[in-house]
């Protein structure tokens, strides 16, 4: 019976510290930053690689590595 009266009173805790922590950014207007999170995937960046780019040029090797072996 303690783990119910400690489970309840864990759940309460962080529940009103859930709501306190709304509440002071609301009061804050600290809410432009998700817009920017929510479009940052879009940005542009010229100097990433994909790493399919990176796959393909591992994955062919060079002819003259199959030429150094000979024949088999």
């Amino acid at each position: 019976m303690d783990a119910v009266y400690l489970t309840l009173f864990v759940s309460t805790v962080l529940a009103v510290l859930g709501a306190v922590l709304f509440t002071w950014t609301h009061a804050q207007k600290t809410r432009d930053h998700d817009l920017r999170l929510s479009l940052l995937p879009l940005d542009d960046d010229e100097s990433t690689v994909s790493p399919l780019s990176l796959a393909s040029s591992k994955a062919s090797p060079s002819p003259k590595s199959e030429s150094a072996r000979g024949p088999r």
